[in-house]
């Protein structure tokens, strides 16, 4: 069972209780979301206690596995045995919206760094800008409006083409912050081999082809009279796949540099399908301790079926893991381009 340590509206520590708790991490951008939450039975007494209420943080720390907080909040099954609902510690940020909106300037750890200030104003919330890697660019304008913080921390994201990970932490005063870091790519190549087969370290429990493949882009900015970018084509997925194209628009595009740019993202984006495989991971050597959200390992697949042929060992990169404590099981899906 994990300690649970519950905070009060100054995330300083109340109270703690023990509980079987399932959680999950994952790379938050503008496809995947965020939004995890897991439904926890917790002992009768512990219910009781005055520290135990809605809107109140709670953080767990495990050798192996990363440090995780989260947020309880409704529903809450008042019949025994009582079962509350604990969000991902992301949530926070669906609680606060700007009352007056503004424009701001500046490149993507500044804008994030804004959006921080503001969940803070109203009431101080914890939350704080984290790590920055090399996704700043020029600065640009950036309208904020009344939507959730959450919604423009996704929007914010997209338009740097960023990854956000979430880092629970107590600071010096041992209050529970909660860091937002950004990366172009989160994670490291850990250089760690997931196998099944003899010896395993994991099991298969699912592996599959996936994404819609366009290998051929042309970018329009929807105007009455629109811009229009040069095709973009990539030719080996074309070989591999045959042609598909497709015309797409980016609204509010106003010049054919930034169109033509957009464009070539999304080719890139989408030009080659994924190999996603769904795996058990065995707490084996550094098996468990490779596990974050964004690493890549090395993976040898020796008995998936993929067109023409059996087996797959190359990199892969983990998007989401999960932790059910109950079973002591950890969970990842795997994802990797497949050129075919």
């Amino acid at each position: 069972m994990s300690r649970v340590v519950v905070f009060g509206l100054d995330n300083v520590s109340l109270g703690e209780f023990r509980a079987e708790f399932p959680r999950g991490w994952g790379v938050i951008d503008a496809n995947t979301g965020g939004g995890m939450s897991q439904t926890v039975t917790i002992p009768d007494e512990i219910a009781l206690q005055p520290w135990m209420q809605l809107g109140r943080m709670i953080y767990i720390e495990q050798d192996k596995l990363p440090g995780w907080a989260g947020m309880i909040d409704t529903p809450w099954n008042a019949v025994s045995p009582v079962q509350i609902t604990v969000y991902n510690c992301d949530y926070l940020l669906t609680l606060r919206a700007p009352e007056k909106g503004r424009k701001l300037i500046g490149n993507a750890s500044a804008l994030v760094t804004a959006l921080m200030l503001e969940a803070n104003k109203l009431e101080e919330m914890f939350v704080r800008p984290g790590l920055f890697s090399d996704i700043s660019g020029a600065n640009s304008e950036y309208a904020l409006d009344a939507r959730a913080l959450y919604t423009q921390l996704l929007a914010v994201a997209a338009r740097a083409g960023a990854e956000v990970i979430l880092r629970p932490e107590r600071d010096e005063s041992n209050r529970l912050v909660i860091y937002f870091d950004l990366y172009d790519q989160a994670g490291v190549d850990t250089e760690v081999l997931y196998h099944d087969g003899a010896n395993a370290n994991m099991n298969i429990t699912a592996a599959r082809l996936d994404r819609k493949i366009v290998n051929r882009f042309v970018g329009s900015n929807g105007a009455q009279t629109p811009l229009l970018s040069t095709p973009q084509a990539e030719s080996d997925s074309i070989d591999a796949f045959r042609l598909r194209n497709q015309v797409t628009t980016f609204n509010g595009v106003k010049d054919i540099g930034t169109l033509g740019r957009n464009t070539l993202a999304a080719l890139r984006a989408n030009a080659y399908p994924r190999l996603l495989i769904d795996a058990r991971i065995h707490d084996v050597g550094d098996a468990w301790l490779a596990a974050r959200p964004g690493n890549t390992v090395m993976v040898h697949a020796a008995n998936i079926y993929l067109p023409g042929k059996k087996g797959w060992r190359d990199k892969m990169r983990m998007r989401t893991i999960n932790y059910d404590e109950k079973s002591n099981v950890l969970t990842t899906q795997l994802e990797a381009i497949y050129y075919g």
